[in-house]
């Protein structure tokens, strides 16, 4: 497995690996076969996947790693939700008695009420962050897929949101990119 914040330049072939990539991947001559090969900056391959139909994933458009720090804050932010609807559900019944509880009820409920404020503060955060790695990688977003030469059947070809599965052989030089939200091919000269 390869991370990286630039560009994975390979001579050869990438066989059954993740490759992340928040540059371009680049194997002009070579060949993806399996696994998933995922690049913000695009990809140029001399080929993708191979005769026995090996399935295999590349991704151009889609900052991976952003993708998995998004999906982290997401999973924050609905842990903080659900302690929000918690802390709603155990102090709406009681602010308006609030002058008429004891004192350590109403320090429980101001107690709860500071950490709500906490709690929407940190999704507030957190939602913020999201934006800013959708908009950097947007900024940066190169969604293109090149091929030299052939794409097998069995190969899925990701540009940003959008798929296209390769069912029959085709031959290169090929390049693929997004057109009305879907995946398009145009042969090259």
């Amino acid at each position: 497995n390869v991370e990286a914040n630039g560009d994975v330049i390979v001579e050869k072939e990438i066989v059954n690996s993740c490759v992340m990539a928040c540059g371009e991947v680049k194997l002009v001559t070579g060949t993806i076969v399996g696994g998933e090969t995922w690049a913000l900056g695009g990809i140029k391959a001399g080929s993708l996947g191979n005769e026995r139909f090996t399935p295999t994933l590349v991704v151009a458009g889609v900052d991976p790693l952003a993708e998995r720090e998004i999906a982290r804050h997401l999973t924050a932010v609905n842990a903080l939700v659900e302690e929000l609807r918690r802390i709603d559900a155990a102090t709406e019944p009681r602010i308006a008695g609030l002058a008429s509880l004891a004192d350590a009820q109403r320090r429980a409920i101001i107690e709860l009420l500071t950490r709500s404020a906490e709690c929407h503060l940190r999704v507030e955060k957190l939602l913020e962050e999201i934006e800013a790695l959708k908009t950097r990688a947007r900024e940066r977003a190169r969604p293109l897929i090149q091929v030299a030469g052939e794409v097998y059947a069995e190969t899925n070809l990701r540009i940003k949101s959008s798929s296209l599965l390769i069912h029959n052989k085709m031959i290169g030089p090929i390049r693929y990119d997004l057109h009305n939200n879907e995946v398009r091919f145009k042969r090259l000269e």
